[in-house]
């Protein structure tokens, strides 16, 4: 029985010597995470711990650096923080594994030291930085943990609903992108901020941002199917842009189906797409360097400036970071160097000016190529003319009708042969010369000895132009 007795006392000594102390932090364990801050008592700089790329320090001030939790035992713990999401690795960095430390009871009893095979944290001089490895003969800084419920001083939602509501409000002023913002800024007041915890505090942040974000993702998906300028009014003389072969250029006015644009909904931005071409604008390459057109579409965002130099040109259009640019010479550029271009965006509803103005130069095109009568048809020139002088609708598609107009005479050319006779007949040497391709050299040459080589074709190369075609190569 006294061994009995014995034993009890024993085993109630040693299970309350080795009893957690309640000044410990509580572990952490799955989703129930409890947060603190630790202070160190010791500590003649600041109160509170706080994580930095050069180690640990401390602070008089609480951010979400010097939030932590604490995973584990006393004996073998990790510790956690906020603002890398990793753990302490105890050479003074904070990496995804961590190493464990050992939390012991001070020898005033009051707080805890944490540990690292026998040697333990320590503050360095009293110069608001940590040793890693504390001396073995020192009884190493003491910390206290306060647990923390109310993150509110690190995360502000009125900060971020603030932040919210001027975003939105500047974005409605660009009207022909973006819808009123009424009703977004009212969704972003009513987000409730009564949840002090970090879980609630970051919830309602991500609920503000996903206001703006569906705000804008909704404003990109209303542009489908509609048609803009872009008009930078810096370049007077090169303001619009204007799909061009492979490239973008600037043209003083938008007069031509070229200089019309679209913009497709691309997973939270859009892509610039000329309808006329088929192209999309693409990624930007090298400071400086031409933003080509290409059959890939690259992500845009159409980013508003609030304090933009010109109220009617406040967007500026980034891809990966980086702003196209209209260049002095009227070539579109991605733009590093400041000072990117500010662009107009306005969408275009009625296309009968610019209908009547490619009418004009269509017509006028037609009446050149009347004068060519050998090359040309010229009863087929004669109904094209008429067919596009009847054209009275009033849409894109108008467009593609007129240069069908255009495509049934060059189809018509390029099913005949031509040869190509200088025209100088007052020098000898020129006289009677044609013009040939060397098929050992695929270089077109003069040759007065007329053959096959000197037979061409004309084939068109849209538009108004065509290419000369020699069958020998």
């Amino acid at each position: 029985r006294k061994i009995s007795t014995l034993l009890m006392l024993f085993c109630a000594f040693v299970c309350t010597a080795w009893a957690a102390p309640t000044d410990f932090p509580v572990m952490s364990e799955g989703e129930n995470i409890k947060w603190y801050t630790l202070s160190n008592t010791r500590s003649t700089s600041g109160k509170y711990l706080y994580w930095t790329e050069g180690g640990v320090k401390d602070s008089n001030e609480r951010t979400a650096a010097s939030f932590f939790y604490f995973t584990g035992t006393a004996e073998e713990c990790y510790i956690h923080n906020y603002s890398t999401e990793l753990l302490f690795s105890g050479d003074g960095a904070w990496t995804d594994a961590g190493v464990a430390c050992k939390l012991s009871v001070s020898p005033s009893e009051t707080g805890f030291m944490i540990g690292f095979n026998g040697t333990f944290l320590n503050e360095r001089n009293y110069d608001n930085g940590f040793t890693i490895w504390g001396d073995i003969n020192d009884a190493g800084s003491i910390f206290v943990a306060e647990e923390i419920t109310d993150f509110s001083a690190v995360i502000d939602v009125p900060a971020a609903k603030e932040a919210a509501i001027a975003e939105l409000t500047n974005l409605a002023t660009v009207s022909t992108i973006y819808p009123a913002a009424t009703t977004a800024i009212a969704a972003v007041n009513a987000v409730p901020a009564d949840d002090k915890s970090l879980a609630g505090l970051n919830a309602a942040v991500e609920a503000v941002n996903k206001i703006v974000a569906d705000y804008k993702a909704a404003a990109y998906q209303a542009l489908s199917g509609k048609y803009f300028t872009i008009n930078t009014l810096g370049r007077a003389q090169y303001g619009y842009m204007k799909a061009s072969g492979s490239s973008v250029v600037g043209t003083e006015t938008a007069v031509s189906p070229a200089n019309i644009w679209q913009f497709e909904y691309n997973d939270g931005a859009v892509s610039v797409f000329n309808p006329y071409t088929g192209l999309y604008l693409g990624t930007p390459g090298g400071n400086s360097s031409n933003v080509p057109l290409t059959a890939d579409k690259a992500k845009y965002d159409l980013v508003v400036f609030a304090n933009a130099s010109n109220a009617d040109a406040k967007i500026k259009l980034t891809c990966d970071g980086k702003s196209v640019h209209m260049a002095g010479n009227g070539t579109l550029v991605r733009w590093d160097n400041g000072g990117a271009s500010e662009w107009a965006v306005i969408e275009v509803a009625d296309f009968s000016a610019i209908i009547d103005a490619y009418k004009t130069a269509t017509i006028s095109t037609l009446d050149q190529w009347a004068t060519l009568s050998v090359v040309f048809d010229a009863a087929l020139i004669a109904s094209s003319k008429e067919s596009v002088n009847a054209v009275n609708t009033n849409s894109f598609e108008t467009f593609a009708a007129i240069d069908a107009k255009l495509k049934d005479v060059t189809d018509k050319v390029a099913q005949k042969y031509f040869t190509f006779r200088n025209s100088d007949t007052n020098n000898s040497a020129r006289t009677d010369a044609y013009l040939a391709a060397n098929s050992s050299t695929g270089k077109g040459c003069g040759t007065k000895s007329f053959d096959y080589s000197a037979i061409w074709r004309l084939k068109s190369a849209g538009g108004t132009s065509f290419y000369l075609y020699n069958e020998l190569n």
